[in-house]
């Protein structure tokens, strides 16, 4: 994974120098060599480039912008593996809600934010809240537009659902 590193960085470095600081090019080799130094466990280093990379979104594409809510979540996922709770679950509940409203119920990115907050619940002892958001999640996503989901069984809340009898939809 080093090499994955140094290879980021320079491309960063590249970038930065031809295309500038806020180019959404730019922004994306931001947050992958943030994604690389958390899998190395850089979760300092991570979490500098995410706060970084958000606030040049929001300042740039504005809150609701689907790279801003990304970078959201990105950063909440970092804060939540520091052990931020309270911080991680300020950026995930926001940004949930503007995927509601600007992506609908029902898309890929508003199911993964449902889950991510979900996850945050229930790392925060808020097991009913945590329960909650997985049954809109089901629901949307083995019910809604995207039928069949491929991406259900590799869910990380899929293992809680058998304790709280809650059984999922039979394969077609």
């Amino acid at each position: 994974m080093a090499w994955a590193r140094t290879l980021q960085e320079q491309a960063l470095a590249v970038r930065r120098r031809v295309l500038g600081e806020e180019h959404p090019q730019t922004l994306t080799s931001v947050n992958n060599l943030a994604a690389t130094l958390r899998a190395q466990g850089d979760l300092a280093g991570a979490r500098t480039l995410q706060e970084q990379a958000l606030a040049v979104r929001r300042r740039v594409l504005g809150e609701e912008h689907p790279q801003t809510l990304t970078s959201m979540n990105n950063l909440a996922a970092t804060l939540r593996a520091q052990g931020d709770l309270a911080g991680a679950r300020a950026l995930q509940e926001p940004a949930l809600a503007a995927r509601r409203r600007v992506l609908g119920e029902e898309h890929l990115a508003t199911l993964t934010s449902i889950s991510n907050l979900a996850t945050t619940l229930r790392a925060h002892g808020d097991l009913a809240g945590a329960r909650t958001l997985h049954e809109q999640a089901l629901a949307a996503g083995c019910w809604g537009r995207n039928t069949p989901t491929p991406w259900l069984p590799s869910i990380p809340w899929q293992p809680w659902l058998p304790p709280w009898g809650m059984t999922l939809p039979p394969a077609n």
